[in-house]
């Protein structure tokens, strides 16, 4: 992973998922299931991100922050 972003979206019955935008290092290949076993490993079970999606490039502002909006 080269770079990631997460964040809750709200849900109906639980205060909120966790969502993760995953950019990965040029040439590194990386399915959803491989990234939610790795972060198991080393996490609670909580913390796994029940959405996961892999992006080429974040959307930044003229500072080079991530438009997480977007």
């Amino acid at each position: 992973v080269d770079e990631a972003h997460v964040f809750t979206i709200s849900h109906s019955r639980v205060y909120g998922v966790i969502c993760a935008f995953v950019k990965l290092k040029p040439g590194a290949q990386c399915g959803v299931d491989q990234l939610k076993h790795f972060v198991g490993d080393t996490s609670s079970a909580y913390k796994i991100p029940e959405h996961i999606h892999f992006v080429d490039e974040f959307t930044r502002t003229s500072l080079g922050k991530v438009v997480k909006h977007k």
